[in-house]
């Protein structure tokens, strides 16, 4: 029974074992008859004070040595967390629409798709917006080009149309357009005005657009001094 109330009273700490390893190992150099004295260094290491009568050599037939050797520290016991069950009704979530009726998801859906449609609409128009303000602002440069030299000039902006401002624009200094290049333009057709409102004219370039035929006004410009038509697709 003290052998086993030693065992049990001193696994439950690490510092109560380390006590008790320590005290043995500094007397292991005690044997036989040198028991009693084992067992009295051993209580005052841990209990502060001697052994009772029960502590004798007679109650420990095989020593200290094989108690100590017996005592061993106490597994680590990892208890092992159980996933919790959820509610299945809790855990799984209804949509929306299943609370619906039928007639209600259909309004639903039609102002949904109204809402989508406007929206749609709306960016649509806003690119638009956006687009137009840009190609603005390209002519504008130009014109603001051509009032001082009486050039009209615009290189790869491929915008594919001529502004009508083109054949009324009058330069404050020239008082006349006379030259116009309109280089990678995006062009596939030319105005038949072209040679009736700009007889002034002594430059024309449209290179590098798609040009298939030249309208006939063209005959008319005759103060022309430099024509450029290359990388077209005219067709002779």
């Amino acid at each position: 029974r003290r052998s086993s109330y030693i065992r049990h009273s001193l696994l439950p700490t690490p510092l109560n074992a380390r006590v008790f390893q320590k005290a043995s190992g500094g007397v292991a150099g005690l044997s036989g008859a040198d028991d009693e004295s084992r067992a009295t260094l051993v209580s005052r290491a841990v209990w502060g004070t001697p052994p009772s009568s029960a502590a004798s050599p007679a109650a420990f037939p095989h020593g200290f040595n094989t108690l100590s050797s017996k005592i061993a520290y106490p597994q680590d016991k990892r208890i092992e967390s159980r996933p919790v069950k959820k509610n299945e009704e809790e855990s799984k979530e209804r949509p929306m629409d299943a609370k619906l009726g039928k007639e209600e998801r259909r309004r639903l859906l039609e102002v949904l798709e109204n809402e989508y449609a406007r929206e749609r609409e709306r960016k649509k128009q806003l690119a638009k917006q956006q687009e137009d303000d840009r190609q603005a602002a390209i002519w504008q440069a130009a014109f603001e080009h051509a009032d001082d030299f009486g050039e009209l000039n615009m290189a790869w902006k491929a915008l594919g149309y001529i502004r009508d401002d083109v054949f009324t624009f009058a330069p404050r200094t020239t008082k006349v357009l006379v030259c116009l290049r309109l280089v990678g333009h995006g062009l596939k057709e030319l105005p038949d005005r072209v040679g009736d409102d700009l007889p002034h004219l002594t430059t024309l370039s449209f290179a590098a657009n798609e040009l298939e035929t030249l309208p006939p006004s063209i005959c008319r410009l005759t103060r022309l001094q430099d024509v450029n038509l290359m990388k077209n697709r005219l067709r002779y």
